[in-house]
């Protein structure tokens, strides 16, 4: 009887002490904090270039130590990485899915287009750049993250009449803890 309420009690200690793999993935990316990217490919693909200064095609390209991810433990964070010598800064907002991957959606994009807008209504050449990203992540190891995302830039100068979209895909990004 002695070794039956002990087995009981084991299983409810690990039970309480069990959670979800979502829970578990979010301890993991808040409780770190920072995360490098450690390895970064890309394509970059361009349409629509007025100004000769600037590519028009595809190119594609890899990166070793590219930038950080921040995460928050209340669900925000923020990134600073360089691809093809472009930098590229971004809050987020970040959720877990019960499966346990990692969605990333980049927020600063939003606040930057009604910017740029307002400022353009003042100054005819102001330049507006709009931007959307957004980022797909699983945990593959015991503090490694990989997974890709994608987004697109428009850039547009009356002014100038320049004018230019970017499309990104980040096939391979792959985090580690910093």
């Amino acid at each position: 009887m002695k070794s039956l309420l002990l087995l009981f009690t084991l299983l409810l200690i690990i039970t309480s002490t069990s959670c979800s793999k979502e829970k578990k993935t979010e301890r993991v990316l808040h409780r770190v904090g920072s995360w490098e990217i450690a390895e970064l490919d890309w394509t970059m693909v361009s349409q629509g270039v007025i100004d000769t200064s600037l590519f028009v095609g595809t190119i594609s390209g890899s990166e070793t130590n590219a930038g950080t991810f921040y995460f928050d433990k209340d669900g925000t964070g923020n990134y600073l990485f360089t691809y093809n010598e472009i930098p590229k800064t971004g809050n987020f907002r970040w959720s877990v899915n019960s499966n346990g991957s990692v969605t990333i959606i980049e927020t600063t994009a939003f606040f930057n287009t009604i910017l740029n807008t307002a400022i353009s209504w003042v100054d005819e050449d102001y330049t507006i750049y709009e931007e959307a990203y957004s980022y797909t992540l699983e945990q593959t190891g015991d503090k490694i993250f990989t997974g890709d995302g994608s987004g697109a830039l428009q850039i547009l100068n009356s002014g100038s009449t320049m004018l230019g979209q970017y499309g990104i895909i980040f096939d391979h990004i792959k985090l580690v803890e910093k």
